[in-house]
């Protein structure tokens, strides 16, 4: 019985339970007095729990019972220190250390008690003296005059020897007791110094000492012939190999109760694994019972998070972060509890306190997990306290009392209402668009502008905020941008209520635009058009540039490129802005990307061989555009990461022998491919591809084999041109204004466009797939101008 009842209490006192595991050694010695391991144990159960009294009477009974076990003695001492009897501590240890000079237990307690005396003694001013002070006596400035008047120190002042030793005791007071154990002189000198006589019993004569410590020889001490040891055997008796020292009974408890423990949580792993959450959590509570460890609380919080406790799984997650804190557990731990906190939380629907707990992980470990949990829980937090806060019937109050402001010209205090409107009813396009009527008043018209916008957002047929918009937009001097609006709301104002009130502000923009430009002069009307974003988006667009330029020389030209539907759509389609924050689409573009395969293609001679290549495509964005994942600092399905586009594309055209046409199909490819972000929708309205080949030119910059493409919103190709571009060709012709200048070369540098339209792929190499004929002449046209700056050089001569 009494073995039973001292397991149960090595196995509490592994788990740390110090008061179970004394009351239940103490049951086992009523059951074994004379049993001293007992008493060994609950005498390291009491100092424990700091009862070192108790500690030592279990300590000296355990040294009763049994003197020459030196594991007892060890527990007397660590009894003895808690109590502060170093002294006695310390020879407690030593005791234990004569019996078994390998304890190392009664080592590591041996050392601690002479730390703890050392300490006391530098407390007491001693500086860790062994001669308790007596050192600092040799440091006396009258140290010499007072051995030198004595007559029986003053013949030690001859000796050089002696000097040097006295010399190095002033300097290091430490070595007085080895030095007065080698030389007694240092009795004489001491008792000198103290003003006592040193002179021991009779047979002590310090003279004779003094004589022989100098190199001379006392009859009576005189070396005796000692005989001579016994001779070593040739061969040395194996060496008796010692024991190996048992084991800890403790540790050995301790060591058996976690792997009983591991085992636990191995099983409830397994049945966590297969979904049966009730067995696991089962196991992992025996596991924590055997054996106190974090990671089973985390892992049985974990069960109950699938189960769907999230209350039990808290609970559980505290309990293994307080005792984390207590044993200094690893900060990834805590942070692990703390995030499945968080999660826990949000769960129930707490999300106030699903950040704090997010925050808390990220305080001690920061992970992308987290981060990312802790972004989502505050949107989630921001947008239930919005939800918390809707109210029709007080927007409907609010709104009532922004219209009594805006009677009363209270601008201000009307703004402040109709914003509470919005804040309690958000999908009610009136109160943005009363807002929008303070804000004009107020003369803040951008804000104006963007609250016009917002109402048209929530219901698109809201004519009153096209025509407040409109009035911003001309208040703003914005006319072509007021007209825009001033035809958005014709087109919805399909009963006509409204249709004088949009004319009078149409007309009355327009007025004030032509007003606006009356007497312009050429370098006037540059500067606008520089300022005007729209018209620059137009001119920066290569097809649209080569039409206008064509369109100086004919202008009936201009009407046949208008019955293209992709041209007229890009020249009169007003640009509307995906966000009220920015006036352009928004655009991904990786410029001059190159290849890991060269592109076939005709060079300067006309030879088709493969060459560098430089690709660079533009993705027009769709809607909203890459605004969501701007505003969450992170990738989703409103954008295409540049880096991985440029990397999948790079890994599309790495085959020999492509030419221009292969790469751009490849491209084009890779782009459907990561647009498609659903099966019905697409996020890119046009992509742009330019091959350009920087050796195809001998006298230019080189050339651009360009592909333009318009897709739906499914994805699907809408309209599609081709483009050849020739740029940079530098000639050098006969040109000039007057008679002096006319004699002189002077370089031209001539770039031409060629819009193919919907034709077929831009090859660019000898391949035989459509409209590759006619691509490869192409590349003849540098060819072609060098000929006729040729030919008019020779009529120029002529």
């Amino acid at each position: 019985m009494a073995d039973a009842l001292k397991a149960e209490g090595n196995k509490l006192f592994a788990a740390k339970d110090f008061q179970g595991a004394a009351e239940k050694f103490s049951e086992a010695i009523d059951a074994e007095p004379t049993n001293h391991v007992l008493y060994s144990n609950r005498s390291g159960a009491y100092a424990s729990l700091k009862q070192f009294d108790k500690a030592l009477e279990d300590a000296n009974k355990t040294t009763e019972i049994k003197p020459d076990w030196a594991k007892g003695w060890g527990r007397k001492g660590a009894a003895l220190h808690g109590t502060g009897d170093l002294v006695a501590s310390l020879d407690a240890y030593e005791e234990a250390l004569k019996l078994d000079p390998a304890n190392a237990q009664a080592k590591s307690g041996l050392a601690s008690v002479q730390k703890a005396i050392d300490a006391e003694a530098r407390a007491d001013g001693m500086g860790g003296d062994p001669s308790g002070g007596l050192g600092s006596m040799f440091n006396d400035p009258q140290l010499y005059q007072k051995l030198a008047k004595n007559p029986k120190t003053a013949p030690y002042l001859a000796d050089s020897a002696f000097m040097n030793k006295l010399a190095n005791m002033r300097n290091n007071p430490q070595a007085m007791s080895t030095e007065m154990m080698s030389d007694p002189r240092f009795l004489q000198v001491m008792g000198v110094m103290l003003g006592v006589d040193m002179s021991m019993a009779e047979t002590d004569d310090a003279e004779a000492a003094a004589a022989r410590a100098m190199g001379g020889k006392d009859g009576d001490d005189e070396d005796m012939p000692m005989p001579d040891a016994r001779p070593a055997s040739k061969v040395e008796e194996a060496k008796e190999e010692p024991e190996p020292e048992p084991e800890d009974e403790e540790a050995v408890a301790a060591k058996k109760a976690k792997e009983e423990a591991d085992k636990e949580k191995t099983e409830g792993t397994a049945l966590y694994k297969k979904r049966q959450f009730d067995d696991a959590i089962s196991h992992y509570t025996k596991a924590w019972d055997l054996h106190k460890d974090m990671t089973y609380l985390t892992n049985r919080s974990a069960a109950q998070f699938e189960k769907g406790d999230y209350q039990a799984c808290v609970d559980d997650c505290k309990q293994a972060i307080e005792y984390g804190r207590e044993v200094l557990a690893d900060f990834k731990l805590i942070a692990k509890a703390f995030g499945r906190m968080g999660s826990a939380y949000e769960k129930m629907g707490d999300m106030a306190n699903a950040v704090e707990y997010y925050q808390r992980s990220l305080t001690e470990h920061r992970t992308p997990d987290i981060l990312n949990k802790l972004r989502a829980a505050e949107k989630a937090k921001t947008k239930a306290e919005k939800d918390a806060y809707l109210d029709p019937q007080k927007a409907e109050e609010a709104r009532e009392l922004g219209n009594q402001k805006f009677k009363d010209a209270d601008w201000p205090a009307a703004v402040e209402a109709y914003s509470e409107m919005i804040k309690r009813a958000p999908e009610d396009p009136r109160g943005y668009s009363n807002r929008a009527a303070c804000l004009i008043k107020l003369l803040t018209f951008p804000s104006a502008v963007t609250d016009c916008d917002l109402a048209i957002k929530q219901d698109p047929s809201f004519i009153r905020a096209y025509l407040r918009k409109a009035q911003a937009l001309f208040a703003m001097k914005e006319y072509n941008k007021c007209i825009d609006a001033c035809e958005e709301a014709s087109a919805k104002d399909t009963e006509g209520k409204n249709a004088r009130e949009i004319q009078q502000q149409s007309e009355k923009a327009l007025q004030a635009q032509f007003a606006s430009r009356e007497g312009e002069t050429d370098e006037q009307a540059q500067e606008r058009i520089q300022r005007d974003p729209e018209i620059l988006q137009i001119l920066q667009d290569p097809v649209m540039n080569s039409i206008l330029q064509q369109a100086k020389g004919d202008p009936a030209a201009l009407q046949d490129h208008m019955k293209n539907p992709a041209i007229r759509s890009t020249s009169t389609q007003p640009h509307q802005p995906p966000h009220p924050n920015n006036n352009n689409q928004d655009i991904i573009s990786v410029k001059n990307l190159q290849l890991p395969a060269g592109v076939v293609a005709p060079d300067v001679w006309g030879k088709a061989k493969e060459q560098p290549a430089l690709l660079t495509v533009s993705l027009v964005l769709r809607g909203e555009g890459f605004g969501k994942a701007a505003e969450g600092d992170r990738l989703d399905a409103s954008t295409i990461h540049y880096g991985e586009l440029s990397k999948r594309i790079r890994a599309a055209c790495s085959t020999p022998n492509q030419t221009a046409g292969h790469v751009s199909a490849h491209a084009e490819r890779v782009i459907a491919e990561m647009s498609r972000k659903s099966a019905t929708s697409s996020i890119v309205a046009r992509s742009i591809v330019d091959v350009h080949l920087p050796k195809a030119s001998m006298y230019g910059d080189g050339i651009t084999l360009t592909n333009i493409t318009d897709y739906d919103e499914r994805g699907r190709t809408r309209a599609a041109r081709r483009v050849f571009v020739v740029k940079g060709v530098k000639l050098m012709l006969l040109v000039g204004v007057n008679e002096y200048e006319r004699g002189g070369k002077q370089p031209v540098l001539a770039s031409l466009w060629l819009d193919l339209g919907g034709a077929g792929p831009l090859e660019g190499g000898s391949g035989s797939g459509s409209g590759s004929g006619s691509t490869v002449a192409l590349f003849n046209l540098e060819q072609t101008l060098v000929q006729v700056r040729f030919h008019m050089d020779l009529t120029t001569e002529k």
